[in-house]
């Protein structure tokens, strides 16, 4: 098998673990956290993330546009990554660390 198979089943398989990500906070985190009373107002990232979920759909459609254009793809893969490492991140110290601690009072409780 050469590179460039490898290397295209590689790019789907990162594009598609980063939707399913966004997917699973959108479906099950974010209503699990609203379910404890908290909202955007108490807690902005829940807000920020929708929107930063936008946007890392919008650099992966943008990668998958560039396939026959393998250094701006290349180049562009990046982007994506980065964004959700920052969103990972602001997620771990913000509403994981707020889970956390509402799942740890309902066990106590």
């Amino acid at each position: 098998m050469t590179a460039e198979p490898i290397r295209d089943a590689a790019l789907r398989s990162l594009c598609a673990a980063l939707e399913i990500q966004a997917l699973v906070e959108e479906e099950f985190f974010y209503p699990a956290v609203r379910q404890f009373g908290v909202n955007s107002t108490d807690l902005p990232a829940l807000s920020k993330s929708q929107e930063e979920h936008d946007h890392m759909r919008e650099l992966i459609k943008s990668v998958r546009s560039l396939q026959r254009q393998r250094q701006a793809q290349d180049a562009s893969v990046a982007k994506p990554v980065n964004a959700v490492m920052h969103h990972v991140a602001d997620e771990e110290t913000q509403p994981l660390a707020l889970a956390e601690r509402e799942l740890e009072k309902e066990r106590l409780a």
